[in-house]
C-alpha cells in the first residue's frame, strides 16, 4: 500500500486529569525524526511517546504538540491548611504589636499565601494513561490520513502511467515509418559525401539509431 508522509491529525480528550490536546504533523523524510512539544509537568512522558511512535511509523519528519489544562477545581475540591492560617495569624499580631503604623491583614490576603488554599492534586497516573491512549487515538487518525493521501497519489501514479504506454504505442505503430525515413535519410547523405554504401552495415546504424 502507498502512503502519503504529508498528514495532520488533531485529537483531545477530557476528564477528571483535566483536559489534552494532541496534534501530529508529518512530512517526508527518509528517516523517522519525531520533534516533541509539550509541558513541563509531562516531559517525563517523552521516552514512553517517543518508542510508542516509533512502534507505528518508520519514516517522517514528525511533530508533537501536546496542550494540557489540569481541572479547574470546585468548591468541594479546595481546602483550607487551618494550621497554616493560624499561624500567620500569630505571626501578623506579633508584627502588629511591633509596628506603630499597620494596617490590619485581611481574608484574601491569608488565602493568597502559598500553601493556604489547597486543590486535590491530579492522579499522575491516570493522567499519563491518558496521554497514551490519546496518542494511539491521533496516531490511528495519522496513518488513515496517509493511507488516504497514498490512495490519491498511486491514482496519479497510474494515470501518468498509462499516458506514458499510450505515447509508447503510439510511437511503436509509426517505428517503420520512421525507420524508413531514416534510412533514405541515411543513403541520400552518404551518396552525397561520394561514400560506397554497404547495405548491411546500414542497416546495423538504423538499428542503433532505433
Amino acid at each position: 500500500m502507498v502512503r502519503s508522509m504529508t498528514a495532520f491529525s488533531r485529537q483531545q480528550a477530557s476528564g477528571a486529569f483535566g483536559s489534552l490536546v494532541l496534534e501530529l504533523r508529518s512530512v517526508n523524510q527518509r528517516f523517522l525524526d519525531i520533534n516533541f512539544r509539550m509541558p513541563e509537568e509531562l516531559r517525563s512522558l517523552e521516552p514512553r511517546l517517543r518508542t510508542a511512535i516509533s512502534e507505528r511509523l518508520s519514516r517522517g519528519k514528525v511533530e508533537f504538540s501536546l496542550r494540557y489544562q489540569p481541572p479547574e477545581a470546585g468548591q468541594d475540591e479546595l481546602t483550607l491548611d487551618m494550621d497554616l492560617v493560624r499561624r500567620i495569624s500569630d505571626a501578623s499580631r506579633e508584627v502588629d504589636r511591633i509596628l506603630y503604623d499597620h494596617a490590619p491583614v485581611n481574608s484574601l490576603e491569608i488565602l493568597r499565601w502559598p500553601g493556604v488554599l489547597q486543590t486535590r492534586e491530579v492522579d499522575q497516573d491516570i493522567l499519563f494513561t491518558a496521554v497514551g491512549v490519546l496518542l494511539d487515538t491521533t496516531l490511528d487518525e495519522l496513518i488513515a490520513t496517509r493511507e488516504r493521501e497514498g490512495e490519491k497519489l498511486a491514482a496519479v501514479i497510474e494515470q501518468r502511467c498509462a499516458a506514458m504506454e499510450d505515447i509508447v504505442e503510439q510511437v511503436r505503430a509509426k517505428m517503420p515509418e520512421i525507420m524508413t525515413a531514416w534510412r533514405e535519410k541515411l543513403k541520400a547523405r552518404l551518396e552525397q559525401a561520394g561514400v560506397e554504401v554497404d547495405a548491411e552495415r546500414l542497416e546495423q546504424e538504423i538499428v542503433l539509431l532505433a
